[in-house]
């Protein structure tokens, strides 16, 4: 019986070293999954942040994309107000270069009027008239 009573004694401690070496790497294993866990925890942390930045700029870059939408539906109307400009530029000067010629043969046409209506301005140059007699 003594033997057995020793083959017990050594399985018991046996198992307690098995159970110490068991709660060692269970000790271990908490200490790893808390590291783990601390570094998900940052890493979840940055993501959150950089989804932060990613969702504002977002909504930046949705306004600015609105603000040239708007303007470049202004600069069409503006074009398509604009579009007979060269065309009505071209008519006026155009226009222009014919009431310039009738004025100045008007003005031509004046000037010979004034001269057959009016005495001449120098007085001693004899008027029509006296040269006719």
């Amino acid at each position: 019986m003594a033997t057995a009573t020793a083959g017990c004694l050594q399985q018991e401690s046996r198992s307690d070293t098995d159970q110490g070496a068991s709660a060692q790497q269970d000790s271990h294993e908490i200490k790893k999954l808390r590291g783990e866990n601390t570094a998900l925890t940052n890493e979840k942390r940055l993501l959150k942040e950089r989804l932060d930045e990613q969702l504002a700029r977002e909504k930046r870059l949705s306004a600015e994309l609105n603000r040239l939408k708007y303007l470049t539906a202004r600069q069409e109307v503006q074009i398509k107000a604009l579009a007979d400009a060269p065309v009505e530029r071209d008519a006026y000067r155009k226009r222009c270069e014919e009431l310039t010629l009738q004025l100045a043969q008007l003005q031509k046409k004046i000037a010979q009027l004034q001269e057959t209506i009016a005495p001449p301005d120098d007085p001693s140059e004899p008027s029509q008239e006296s040269q006719e007699k």
